[in-house]
This record gives C-alpha cells, structure tokens and sequence, in this order.
C-alpha cells in the first residue's frame, strides 16, 4: 500500500521521484557468493523476475533488509539492493545503493 507518514504508520518519510526522472532498474545482489543479480529492467525489457524491491530499516538496528518478490519471507538473501534513476533526456544517470551493513552510496 501506499506509505503515509505519521500517527501509528512504520512509515518516516516518503520520497518521490519528479521532474520527469524515472526508474530504470532495480536489482538485488543475492548474498551467496558467486550468485548473478536479480533485476528489472524496465526502459529494455529486460529480466522480469523482479516485480517489486523492498529495502526495510528495522531500528536500532542499523542493517538494512532487502526483499523482493523472490524472497518475501526471508531477510537474509540479498546482500545489496541497487535502483537506477535516469533523467528525462537520459543524459544523467545516477544508481544508488544500499548494503546490508546499512551504507548507502549514491553514484
């Protein structure tokens, strides 16, 4: 559903993505060594295993969960998510990346 911030909702803050930037993919980096990435593409059409990407925050605990469609009942199976973002025109490209450690880097 959607995220409404405040009162007894788990939601802190919502953000949306404006002036015409849209996603490009989103993919999730299974945490057994040497696993390929499970993505979705969806300016190529390319894989569809993916239909949604949640990276969860459970405090205090500082580790971020990320589930997908494929691993809805565990938390353990991805160790990074990453969402590509691309401008109108497609000139900038901008990927960010969360880690189960927490860390977020934008690129």
């Amino acid at each position: 559903g959607a995220c409404v911030a405040g009162g007894a909702s788990e939601c802190l803050k919502a953000y949306r993505l404006e002036r015409g930037n849209t996603i490009r993919s989103f993919c999730g980096m299974p945490s057994l060594l040497g696993g390929s990435a499970e993505c979705r593409n969806f300016l190529t059409g390319g894989d569809t295993a993916l239909s949604f990407m949640d990276v969860l925050f459970k405090r205090p605990s500082p580790d971020a969960f990320v589930r997908t469609n494929l691993n809805s009942q565990s938390e353990t199976l991805y160790r990074s998510g990453t969402i590509t973002i691309v401008s109108p025109r497609g000139r900038d490209v901008r990927t960010v990346e969360v880690f189960q450690t927490g860390q977020i880097s934008i690129r």
